[in-house]
């Protein structure tokens, strides 16, 4: 029976989704294990895919508490992104509408110069928006650094973190984890701002213009300090209105009106009455550049950024680790790290009938790391704390040597194995040779291959929450997706 699809944005759940798995954690594994297979088996969506995970979300949602009702941290984040749209969105068509009456001042003395509009509304606009296509460019690259300084969504976000401390410096994870993801989408979210800006201020600008030229009366010239001959700005505006010029014939000058519309300000002779009527033919082609130059290229930036901070979205929810993890919660009974009846709190969620999980079937090979473990208990530990049959032991760190580390690997690398678990002392920190020997073995392995670090307590003792939080920050710096520590908690 297909799940029904959720009705939540996808930004919310991201947020919501990430956080609670986070949380989440110091739920036994084996419960946890568990009540994620049984959830899994009650869907009929493809694995790893975004429609899985929200679909899960979907079920475990309702009796999450802070989460199931209309105040959660996603819904509250959703909120803050959407006010600040709008604000961007009001201060752009503000700005447009300012600039558009302070260019379209006409006291009847001179025409309204068509040079100034152009250079505001056509040259300004397309350097505006290359320099938002510029930040695109790889983010380590000088000019994508620069460019970020003045971008104004980057303005904007400085504001918010000042503004909305409490809600927008939080990350979608605990313990700051600002991997490459997070910054992509940050870096979608700030172009998407400016280009709702860029909306705002084009929208604004052609409103504001059309009621003046509707209801006032508005002569329009060229002059230039340049010396500028009358064909060569023919042509310039014969270039310019290529975009619609099979279209709306209207607003093309006419070779004519561009050739007695040129004026000196030195020049105090009075315009004719005629004369001045006839430079209000500029008009047309005013609105058009506004609408050519400015309006639609930001609405099609503005669609373009949208859809990209959707697949930021997407990438940041789906290569999280703890999202991979629960993938192999949900996807793989041979790693189901889990005891044989658990108890479960949402296995109530799955519709009655619904197949029961395996017990396990597979080994998982176990890497004692610097004599965390004795060799004597440690199965009777990890079938206790974990719900995992052990297969081969090997021992690797501490007073092993080189070789016998990468004996250790290649072993591994042989047997190919659905995932690898090794035990660490908790109460110790990480070192270099640790993080050296699991960014080898992860070479040797498939990517998708997880890798378990479970620290253990002295005597098998109980794990203190500071020492997982300390292996878990200090192991997110390998930036490996399917890495990550688990307790027996």
């Amino acid at each position: 029976m297909p799940s029904t699809p959720p009705k939540s944005a996808l930004f919310e759940d991201a947020i919501d989704i990430l956080l609670w798995l986070e949380s989440d954690r110091e739920t036994p594994h084996a419960t946890r294990r568990h009540r994620d297979r049984v959830i899994g088996q009650s869907l009929s969506t493809p694995d790893q895919s975004i429609q899985r995970v929200r679909s899960w979300w979907s079920k475990v949602k309702p009796y999450v508490a802070g989460v199931k009702d209309t105040d959660s941290e996603g819904q509250r984040r959703m909120r803050i992104t959407r006010m600040v749209s709008l604000l961007v969105f009001i201060l752009g068509l503000v700005g447009g509408m300012g600039l558009i009456v302070a260019v379209f001042q006409y006291d009847g003395s001179y025409p309204i110069n068509i040079v100034t509009l152009l250079a505001l509304f056509v040259l300004l606009q397309g350097v505006l928006m290359l320099l938002s296509l510029a930040l695109l460019l790889p983010e380590q690259g000088l000019v994508s650094r620069l460019l970020s300084i003045v971008n104004v969504g980057a303005m904007i976000s400085t504001v918010m973190q000042r503004k909305f401390q409490r809600h927008f410096t939080k990350s979608f994870t605990t313990d700051n984890n600002h991997s490459l993801a997070h910054e992509r989408l940050y870096k979608w979210m700030f172009i998407r701002w400016s280009q709702l800006m860029g909306v705002g201020f084009n929208l604004g600008a052609l409103i504001s213009g059309m009621l003046l030229i509707v209801f006032t009366d508005l002569a329009f010239g060229w002059s230039s300090t340049l010396v500028l001959e009358t064909g060569e700005f023919r042509s310039l505006i014969h270039v310019l209105t290529a975009p619609w010029s099979q279209f709306w014939v209207d607003a093309v000058p006419a070779d004519a009106l561009i050739e007695q519309s040129r004026f000196y300000r030195l020049d105090s002779s009075s315009i004719s009455q005629s004369k001045a009527q006839s430079l209000t033919g500029w008009w047309p082609f005013v609105v058009a550049c506004i609408l050519f130059y400015g309006l639609l290229p930001r609405l099609l930036l503005l669609v373009w950024a949208s859809a990209f901070l959707r697949r930021a979205t997407l990438h940041l929810l789906l290569k999280d680790p703890s999202v991979l993890a629960l993938f192999e919660r949900m996807n793989t009974p041979e790693l189901k790290l889990g005891s044989v009846t658990p108890a479960v709190t949402v296995v109530d969620l799955v519709e009655e009938g619904a197949p029961k999980p395996e017990r396990i079937s597979g080994t998982v090979p176990l890497v004692i790391w610097a004599e965390s473990a004795g060799s004597e208990n440690v199965i009777e530990y990890i079938q206790s704390a974990f719900g995992i049959r052990v297969g081969d032991i090997f021992d690797a760190g501490g007073l092993c040597s080189l070789n016998d580390d990468a004996h250790c690997q290649a072993s591994l690398s042989a047997s190919r194995p659905p995932g690898v678990l090794i035990t660490v002392k908790a109460w110790e920190p990480p070192l270099n040779d640790l993080l050296d020997f699991l960014s080898v073995l992860r070479g040797k392995l498939d990517a998708s291959t997880s890798i378990i670090v479970a620290p253990v307590g002295q005597e098998y003792s109980q794990v203190q929450p500071k020492q997982i939080r300390i292996w878990r920050h200090a192991l997110k710096g390998l930036h490996d997706s399917a890495l990550y520590v688990e307790s027996g908690l």
